[in-house]
């Protein structure tokens, strides 16, 4: 919430310099609000990914090598 804050400020400075940087502070809000729930989503799915992988390691299922053979 800090950096929220600070991006604020600055927006607020540079207006006040005469140059329009809220689009470029919206753009940052925006990252830091929906970064972290982006790399949530990302662990989740690799979570998931790794657990089918070690599910049907477990039942037998022979995987490629990936070598092309």
């Amino acid at each position: 919430m800090a950096a929220a804050t600070a991006v604020l400020l600055a927006s607020r400075a540079s207006t006040r310099a005469g140059k329009a940087l809220w689009p470029l502070s919206l753009a940052s809000l925006y990252g830091l609000l929906y970064a972290p729930l982006a790399l949530l989503q990302l662990s989740a799915l690799l979570a998931s990914a790794i657990e089918a992988y070690a599910s049907l390691r477990n039942r037998g299922v022979r995987m490629p090598a990936g070598n092309g053979n």
